[in-house]
């Protein structure tokens, strides 16, 4: 008897006591996202062009909320000007993660940490040219070794 009353106590608990839901979770996770746009589309486009690189090739790292904020503030021929300098931009980033131009397995290993500690420096929660771009993942992210990837293309 006593048995099945304490497994009755058990059960109760764990209904109870459940970690939140996903849509809570999320909403909590994710700040209202704040960016100051260049004026310059050019400008803008080549900081979204390297974000979508970081996301391509370094490990660890992912594209905040405001890499797509800073997409939507532009349109007509700025929408077209961004577009063409990001495009640009996630070229040579796609040419370094293919290591075109590269002199070896070192030098190509190099010049990855070296590009994506560079973007930190200027596209990270601290960044120098336009912050806020990029972050580091959080430590049990399991998404952590699959990059992202964003769209260039309107």
């Amino acid at each position: 008897m006593m048995t099945r009353i304490a497994a009755i106590f058990v059960v109760l608990f764990l209904a109870t006591s459940h970690p939140p839901r996903a849509q809570e979770q999320t909403a909590a996770a994710t700040p209202a996202v704040e960016i100051k746009v260049p004026s310059n589309p050019r400008e803008a486009g080549a900081r979204y062009g390297q974000a979508a690189g970081v996301a391509l090739l370094c490990y660890g790292m992912r594209t905040t909320g405001a890499a797509e904020v800073l997409k939507s503030k532009y349109q007509g021929e700025a929408l077209a000007a961004f577009t063409d300098q990001a495009e640009r931009i996630l070229g040579m980033w796609k040419d370094t993660l293919s290591c075109k131009h590269a002199g070896g397995p070192n030098q190509c290993r190099l010049s990855h940490a070296y590009s994506c500690a560079e973007a930190m420096k200027e596209i990270g929660p601290n960044g120098s040219k336009l912050a806020g771009l990029v972050e580091e993942r959080p430590a049990g992210d399991k998404a952590a070794a699959a990059p992202d990837e964003i769209s260039v293309s309107p």
